[in-house]
Formats: C-alpha cells, structure tokens, sequence
C-alpha cells in the first residue's frame, strides 16, 4: 500500500486521521483474496511504522487468528498511544512478531506481540542510527531484511534494560527475523545486539553476550555509549 504522499512528518496527523479507510482498503483486499480461494490460514503480511497498525487492525477486521503470522518493525507509537490504554496485537495471526528499535517514534507498548524483539540498546535506539530516513526507527527494516541472510541472536536481557513480560526461555540460536520457525515456543520479551554497519549484527553468542554489553550511559542518544567494540569481541570464529 502507498501512502506515501501523506507520510512526512508534517502530514501525519492527516495520515492518522485516514487510519480507518486505508486499514478498511487492506482489509477488503484480504476478504477479495478469501473469496478467489487464498487460504488465509497461509497469509503473512509484514508492517513497518504507521503500516504495523494498519496490518494488525486490517485482520482483525476478517477475523481473529485467521491468518498465519504478522511481523510488525517499530509500530508507530505517536497518536495510537493515547487512542487506547491497553493494546493487544496478538488476536490479528496465529503468530504476531514485533520488533521495536526506537523510542520517539515507536511504541511504547512493547509486550503487545507473542516475540517481543528489543533491538540494540533495549530496543529504544540504535547505534547504526544516523539522519531520517535512517535513524533508530528507520532502521528497523534494514534489520529485518538483514535477518534474511544474518542471525540476529536472542541474548539475556541487558543490565540496565526493563522487561515487564521477559520470554524466560528460547531455543539455542533463536533469532528474529522471518526465518525462525520455532516461534510457537517462545511468547515474551526478547533482546537482540546491533551493531553500526551491515549486517548490523554481531552474531553474538547466548553465553558472552551480556559480559560484553555496556551499561547505559544515559537515556539520550547523544551520550550513548558505543558498543561497537564489545560486539566485535563476540563475534564467532
């Protein structure tokens, strides 16, 4: 779907406005598909930002846990924040994963998924981050498309992250991404290192990894600390 032409920071709220007719669009194309014998027990769709909304509210409107699975890169949380208290994506698909990499222009509701990815420094920004439209939020589908080829390994959960639903348990080599068919087995909070160049992961190992990440510095971007050191020592042979 392009809604491109609304999509600058300055049309947004005109863009929000328009969230019940652009998601009722995704939703009418899926019933379409229905209709022509797509199974949609088989769909997938993908999200990114405002279009994570629009994905999970589209099939829900065709029915609850009708199609396979979600993935959702940093759903947008200016404006859908304060529309409702409590969000639960997890009704759209059998399987709904999200992966949060900011915290100005994502949610704030980070346990409304099944996977519950906290990129980088504890999923608020990244060290990669640069100018829009690659800054923390931007950044998401680089490291989803990156997932394809590259293991973005689950790590224990950072010193100096929050988790209020943290997965208390995963498989050996659990990754984000598209790729990872075990995700029936993990519900909760997961973390994941970045790094800031492509692939923009370090492969790190479940073991080592929280040896090596750093404390955060502060809450700002500007005074974070750079892990780019500790995430090359990880790095398998």
């Amino acid at each position: 779907m392009d809604y491109g032409v609304y999509a600058s920071a300055e049309r947004y709220l005109r863009l929000f406005r328009q969230f019940d007719p652009i998601t009722e669009v995704l939703a009418g194309k899926l019933r379409l598909m229905e209709s022509m014998g797509f199974d949609l027990g088989q769909g997938f769709i993908f999200g990114f930002s405002y279009g994570g909304h629009v994905a999970v509210e589209a099939s829900k409107r065709v029915g609850v846990r009708r199609l396979e699975a979600i993935d959702i890169c940093d759903i947008a949380g200016p404006a859908f924040d304060f529309r409702r208290a409590h969000i639960d994506h997890r009704s759209a698909a059998k399987n709904v994963q999200c992966v949060h990499t900011s915290r100005d222009k994502g949610s704030r509701h980070t346990t409304t998924c099944h996977q519950n990815w906290k990129m980088g420094t504890c999923g608020w920004f990244q060290t990669a981050a640069a100018d829009p439209p690659k800054g923390s939020h931007g950044l998401c589908p680089y490291f989803y498309l990156s997932a394809f080829t590259n293991d973005f390994l689950a790590v224990p959960k950072p010193m100096g992250c929050m988790a209020r639903k943290l997965a208390t348990h995963w498989p050996s080599g659990f990754k984000m991404g598209y790729n990872e068919h075990r995700k029936w087995k993990v519900q909760g909070e997961l973390f994941a290192l970045t790094t800031k160049e492509y692939p923009y992961t370090s492969n790190a190992t479940e073991m080592n990894a929280l040896d090596f990440f750093p404390m955060l510095a502060s809450e700002s971007e500007q005074t974070e600390m750079d892990i780019d050191f500790f995430v090359e020592t990880t790095k398998k042979p």
